[in-house]
């Protein structure tokens, strides 16, 4: 199996949301699988989810920025704060290989009206990764995924997380890799401290909550075997960040993922 993943996220001032997907699936001999979905998310938390299968073109980079549209017409403007992030072999096994592009870890994120060029919606903070699979195995080697991103203050941070199996603990902080520290929250969230900073998620709204095989055809789900989980968990909230004497808040998007 190969799976070509982007996902881009959209976090406003008023607590509301918008995130996306745009993947490619293949299955050795069998037809291409294109998947895309754009979820909206309310301040209260209520969610709307648009989803196609057609297949619908990437996101463009332009110079230094992106744009995307998403099913249901969803138009957004991503431009960096800082450059790109890093893009990292997370595994280089014969028979798992998984590259991760962490485009725009920090954004300045803008809608556009249709059928105009300069912004005209709603404004925020923006996030964009792309996630590369060549898989020949059943199941991935870890049952336990934490991800997310945030910002607080003039600095933006992301981390991924796996256990249960093959560990991994990664932290970008100004979209550079940096050493740290992960620790696992009860409420699905984090406590991540590096060098200069000690960040912690706090009580969020549940965005997503759902088993990822009955979000897909049984085909699919047979095709992918033991890849879908069993369980997404992602939620939205506010984010704390202490440096010294200094405290800074602000808000991320993060997931806990679990396969059985």
């Amino acid at each position: 199996m190969t799976l070509d993943k982007w996902y881009l996220d959209a976090v406003f001032p008023d607590g509301s949301a918008w995130y996306g997907y745009r993947a490619l699936i293949r299955f050795g001999y069998f037809p291409p699988v294109h998947f895309a979905s754009s979820h909206s998310v309310s301040a209260s938390g209520k969610g709307t989810e648009i989803t196609r299968w057609p297949e619908i073109r990437e996101p463009a980079c332009d110079g230094n920025s992106w744009e995307w549209i998403a099913p249901g017409g969803f138009r957004g403007h991503w431009q960096p704060v800082r450059s790109r992030g890093e893009e990292l072999e997370l595994s280089r096994d014969s028979d798992l290989k998984i590259h991760w592009s962490c485009l725009a870890p920090d954004a300045r994120f803008d809608r556009l009206d249709p059928g105009k060029k300069e912004p005209g919606g709603a404004s925020g903070s923006g996030y964009i990764e792309r996630l590369q699979v060549q898989s020949g195995r059943r199941a991935l080697p870890f049952r336990s995924l934490r991800w997310g991103h945030a910002n607080a203050g003039d600095a933006s941070l992301v981390w991924i997380q796996w256990a249960r199996g093959k560990d991994l603990s990664l932290i970008l902080e100004n979209g550079v890799q940096v050493p740290g520290s992960i620790e696992e929250m009860p409420d699905g969230g984090v406590k991540v401290q590096t060098a200069s900073s000690c960040w912690e998620t706090l009580p969020g709204k549940t965005i997503c909550d759902r088993d990822v095989r009955k979000s897909f055809s049984w085909m699919l789900v047979w095709l992918a075997r033991g890849l879908a989980p069993s369980r997404e968990m992602k939620i939205l909230g506010n984010v704390r960040r202490k440096c010294g004497a200094q405290t800074w808040m602000g808000s991320g998007i993060w997931e806990h993922v679990l396969w059985r």
